[in-house]
């Protein structure tokens, strides 16, 4: 039995370089993953996100991150927060949302974060020439990771 995969690429494709996770989950979706994967397009996380979380192996999600140095890629595993907030939020970091997965429904799936560095969140639709052209490889590496998930149950070990 293969491992399920959930992809969320979530932002605002409305403030400029905000959308990248979601061009990159879009691009995603154009291609045959497999039955086992599941890709997602969201504005934001929020914790009725949790059930989704809490019938998959594992989760990454392609998001976009402050940074002066713009077109920064990082690749790097999620863990749970150690506390679930009181009251929950639209407003949610991975951590949170596997802590809520978590707390709800007691499953714990391995989480992994791709994200590119901006400043640029401007309002209009279009990413900056910088992390447009980063969302191939972002979508790249995404494959990489389902490919060592179905090969060897497994995330890379240098990730």
């Amino acid at each position: 039995m293969k491992n399920k995969i959930l992809i969320i690429g979530y932002g605002n494709p409305l403030r400029g370089d905000d959308g990248f996770g979601v061009y990159v989950a879009a691009r995603l979706l154009q291609e045959e993953l497999g039955d086992h994967v599941t890709v997602l397009e969201r504005h934001q996380l929020g914790p009725e996100m949790s059930e989704e979380l809490s019938e998959t192996n594992f989760v990454i999600f392609l998001d976009i991150h402050l940074s002066e140095n713009v077109g920064e890629q990082v690749c790097k595993r999620i863990e749970a927060d150690s506390k679930v907030p009181l009251t929950f939020s639209h407003h949610m970091t991975p951590g949170t949302l596997l802590a809520c997965t978590h707390a709800i429904f007691g499953k714990r799936p391995h989480g992994v974060i791709i994200s590119v560095g901006s400043n640029l969140f401007d309002h209009g639709s279009h990413l900056s020439p910088q992390v447009a052209a980063l969302v191939a490889p972002a979508a790249d590496l995404a494959r990489t990771l389902i490919r060592s998930i179905e090969e060897q149950g497994r995330l890379p070990g240098n990730i």
